[in-house]
């Protein structure tokens, strides 16, 4: 099977495999930051800036995010803190000595498996016809007029027998003045059955009543930025 990622007009297919990324069903995002500086204590690093750190998930599962007090963004690393990085590559921690870059064949096996844990559960499922074992990923904004085009056309193909699992954002970020754009976003995501809530709106432009769920806008914002940037820091580029 193979998973697209699907931005306005850009499409890029990857196969789906696993390596990388372990799969420890007591992980958390804590014990990602304590292994990662046991790891580099026992290579003899120093672990300074990662003890004060905060560890947040992100949207692939296995994978989370490190950021300093202030909130700047630290590295992403794996639950069992063998390696770490972001848009400037990943580095691979050794038993001894500094730790090496990551070769190609592994950051190609973690591209792999990114797109393997995609948490598309937490997405927004949007099913036609079957679904035909066809996946998509989908970047979509709701004031992005080339999106509007694209749910237009698609809504009119009929049976596609596709599932696109739609992050869903803005073009106007929170810092600009983009909150109650976002609060629309937050408002689909957490519907009942946001599937339906997200051809509705572009449909017919409704936007479900508030609901309860663990999304908010600033959370809604920031898993779009974060799942767009790590899959440039290991080569997809989501326009």
């Amino acid at each position: 099977m193979k998973l697209y990622t699907m931005a306005g007009m850009a499409t890029i297919c990857l196969s789906l495999a696993g390596a990388l990324l372990s799969a420890n069903a007591t992980a958390s995002p804590d014990m990602a930051r304590q292994n990662l500086i046991a790891n580099m204590g026992q290579a003899g690093l120093n672990t300074t800036q990662m003890v004060g750190a905060k560890a947040l998930p992100t949207p692939i599962r296995h994978l989370y995010s490190l950021s300093d007090s202030q909130g700047k963004f630290l590295s992403l690393v794996n639950e069992a803190g063998t390696f770490f990085g972001g848009s400037g590559g990943y580095q691979v921690i050794q038993a001894t000595g500094l730790p090496r870059k990551m070769t190609a064949g592994e950051m190609a096996a973690l591209r792999r498996e990114m797109m393997d844990n995609l948490d598309i559960d937490k997405m927004i499922k949007v099913q036609y016809g079957d679904g035909g074992g066809r996946k998509i990923l989908l970047f979509s904004a709701i004031d992005c007029p080339a999106c509007h085009s694209f749910e237009t056309i698609t809504a009119k193909i009929g049976k596609l027998d596709t599932t696109y699992y739609v992050m869903p954002g803005t073009l106007q970020d929170i810092a600009h003045g983009g909150l109650q754009k976002t609060e629309t976003v937050t408002r689909i995501w957490c519907a009942a059955d946001n599937g339906a809530a997200w051809k509705n709106f572009w449909a017919n432009k409704k936007v479900p009543e508030a609901g309860s769920c663990d999304i908010d806008p600033k959370s809604a914002e920031r898993s779009y930025v974060m799942l767009r940037d790590i899959l440039y820091s290991v080569g997809i580029k989501v326009d």
